[in-house]
C-alpha cells in the first residue's frame, strides 16, 4: 500500500507473486460471492453535466446571433461561449474515462464508458487500484500501465488524466461503497486461481 485508499501493483506483474499479506486487503471469499459478478456503476450524473454544457452552450450561440450589430454583448457572448465549449469538452473527456458498466471476466475487465465504448483491460495491465472522488461521488480510479504515450490518442489520454485524478478509468458504484469495490477488484486482480473459479471466461 503506497498509502491508505490507493494499491500500487508490481512493476512485473507477470513474474511478481504476491505475499500472501496482499489479501488482507482484497475481499474477502464470502464478500466476492455476496457482491455478484457485475457491479452497479452510476454514471447518469456525469452526463448531465454535459447535457448541461451542451444546452447552455446552445443558448449562447443563439444569444450571439442575435446580437450581431452590439459588438460589447458579441464581445462578452463570445467569451461565454468558448469557456462553456472548453467545459464540454472536459465533461466529454471526463465522461470517456467514466465506466457505466464494468463486467470482471477471468482474463480482464470488459468496461463501457458513458459515451458508449468498449473495451478490455487486462488485469496484468492494471497498475493502480484507489479512491478518488468523481464529481461529489466516491469512486474507484484505475491506471493502466503504459509504455509512454504517442500520438494523438495518447495525447488525449494523458489530457484526461489530468482530470481524473491521473486515473484512465473512474468506477461510480451504485451503492456509494467504493472502498467496497476497489478490495473487490483488488482480490480479482491478484487472484487469478479465485478468478478462474468464481468469473465467467469470456
Amino acid at each position: 500500500m503506497a498509502r491508505p485508499g490507493r494499491v500500487t501493483l508490481p512493476l512485473e506483474p507477470a513474474a511478481a507473486s504476491f505475499p500472501d499479506c496482499w489479501t488482507a486487503y482484497g475481499a474477502t471469499n464470502d464478500e466476492l460471492k455476496r457482491y455478484g459478478a457485475s457491479p452497479r456503476l452510476a454514471a447518469g450524473h456525469v452526463r448531465l453535466v454535459l447535457l448541461g454544457d451542451l444546452a447552455l452552450l446552445a443558448a449562447l450561440v443563439i444569444g450571439l446571433a442575435s446580437s450581431v450589430g452590439y459588438p460589447p454583448a458579441l464581445l462578452v457572448g463570445s467569451i461565454l461561449a468558448a469557456l462553456v465549449l472548453l467545459s464540454t469538452l472536459a465533461a466529454a473527456l471526463w465522461l470517456s474515462a467514466t465506466a457505466a458498466q464494468v463486467q470482471p471476466r477471468v482474463r480482464g475487465l470488459v468496461i463501457r464508458s458513458a459515451l458508449g465504448a468498449t473495451t478490455e483491460l487486462p488485469w496484468e495491465r492494471i497498475a493502480e487500484i484507489s479512491l478518488v472522488a468523481q464529481r461529489g461521488r466516491p469512486a474507484v480510479g484505475l491506471r493502466r500501465r503504459t509504455a509512454g504515450d504517442r500520438g494523438v490518442g495518447g495525447r488525449i489520454a494523458t489530457l484526461r488524466r489530468r482530470l481524473t485524478s491521473g486515473c484512465d478509468w473512474l468506477l461510480a458504484p451504485a451503492d456509494g461503497d467504493a472502498e467496497l469495490l476497489g478490495r473487490v477488484l483488488l482480490r480479482y486482480c491478484i487472484d487469478p486461481r479465485l478468478r478462474r473459479r468464481l468469473l465467467p471466461d469470456a
